[in-house]
């Protein structure tokens, strides 16, 4: 399969990227590679080769979905580093809760 640089363009565009006229010759000659591999691997004959869908079989068996007990409120909350001396807790936090800076407007 041929690609240009206008079929170059036309994907960064859709990606968002700013690309300069050598990066878009490079990504023109990169891409190119890739589809000439990938059409390479199209016409290798498959006819004999059995379909799989589990080529490694099941190597990590799923476990019972049984409830098991969870963390201690100590020990989820034990690496959380403390109050500074004199630091009064705010009203937010509290036993087994953080208070962490706002992120997100």
């Amino acid at each position: 399969m041929k690609i240009d640089a206008a079929e170059v363009r036309r994907i960064a565009a859709l990606a968002s990227l700013e690309l300069d006229e050598g990066e878009i010759v490079a990504m023109t000659r990169q891409l190119g590679s890739i589809l000439d591999y990938m059409d390479s691997l199209g016409r290798l004959d498959t006819s004999s080769v059995e379909p799989t869908f589990q080529p490694v079989g099941n190597a990590a068996p799923m476990r019972d979905d049984a409830p098991r007990p969870g963390l201690t409120e100590q020990d989820a909350t034990g690496g959380a580093p403390p109050l500074s001396p004199g630091t009064q807790r705010p009203r937010e936090a509290g036993p087994g809760r953080f208070l962490v800076p706002r992120v997100i407007g």
